[in-house]
């Protein structure tokens, strides 16, 4: 066989290689996280302390993150018991990594301050 054969086989089976690999990571990629329950919502703002304990919300990708008035009224083991896969603690802010979208946790305290 011919050398330059040998080096247009293994260019095209390179980029098909990358084509699938990069197909596979975009459809992961565009897998979204399942919707948070109602009543599950309700269980974390009540282990948070309550409504009127935070201050302020955001989301960070599937983390939400959640500045407390007062972190000794929050249950934070609670809040890891509904399904944080991590809960992180600095200062009054609360940060925990849910498997499911946040959004609509924190959708209820945006912008308060």
């Amino acid at each position: 066989m011919h050398p330059w054969l040998y080096l247009i086989i293994g260019v095209t089976a390179g980029a098909a290689a990358f084509g699938v690999v990069l197909a596979i990571a975009l459809a992961k990629r565009k897998t979204k996280p399942a919707p948070i329950p109602e009543e599950r919502v309700k269980r974390i703002l009540a282990l948070l302390g309550g409504p009127e304990n935070i201050k302020k919300a955001s989301s960070e990708g599937g983390r939400a993150a959640f500045t407390l008035a007062d972190l000794k009224k929050a249950d934070l083991e609670g809040v890891k018991a509904l399904g944080a896969t991590g809960v992180f603690v600095a200062g009054t802010t609360v940060k925990a990594l849910f498997p499911f979208d946040v959004k609509n946790l924190v959708a209820r305290f945006q912008g308060k301050d």
